[in-house]
């Protein structure tokens, strides 16, 4: 795949959802997981409405402003879904903004999960604090929730890691490249 860099503030309305995966070059966090994984991509989110990301961070799942990640210390990389019936795209959405909407404490950082990842065993994959999640856990539970019921034996696995995510992303005969977005 050849890299086309984009600007994610001229995705338009129709393009939405925009599934992204993303690399912080600053943080330790970051670092951790890429050491972890052997990979760049230590971030999954998703673009609901032109210029806001829906982002489980560390203290909570909020919107946030794309020009937070348009930075030097950001890379980001961008998937669509193509010949998805507009019906699906409104439910993937739709499912996101529930999740918004939810109080704080509901919100909340999966720290379990992340440690989890951490240690090789499917055993602890599987660890986490039910109805919380990190980052491309809960991108990957939109996937499962919505596509399920559009594309039959549709399945994402349950705890993913960003590049994993990532993986699937650049695999998935149901998605399309959009292109990548870094700072010059």
């Amino acid at each position: 795949m050849s890299i086309k860099i984009v600007n994610p503030s001229e995705f338009s309305e129709d393009m939405m959802p925009i599934l992204t995966v993303s690399d912080d070059m600053r943080s330790l966090f970051g670092l951790i997981i890429r050491s972890h994984t052997n990979d760049v991509y230590t971030h999954a989110m998703e673009m609901i409405r032109p210029g806001y990301f829906a982002s489980q961070g560390l203290f909570g799942y909020k919107e946030i402003s794309a020009k937070i990640f348009m930075t030097k210390y950001f890379r980001l990389k961008f998937f669509k879904f193509k010949d998805l019936h507009k019906d699906y795209k409104k439910a993937y959405v739709t499912q996101i903004k529930r999740e918004l909407k939810k109080p704080w404490y509901k919100k909340g950082y999966d720290f379990a999960g992340i440690l989890g990842q951490a240690f090789p065993s499917h055993w602890t994959r599987n660890l986490n604090i039910p109805f919380l999640y990190y980052c491309s856990e809960r991108s990957a539970m939109y996937m499962n929730n919505v596509l399920s019921m559009y594309i039959e034996r549709f399945k994402y696995p349950r705890f993913p890691n960003p590049s994993e995510l990532n993986l699937r992303y650049e695999n998935d005969p149901h998605l399309d490249y959009v292109g990548h977005w870094f700072s010059e």
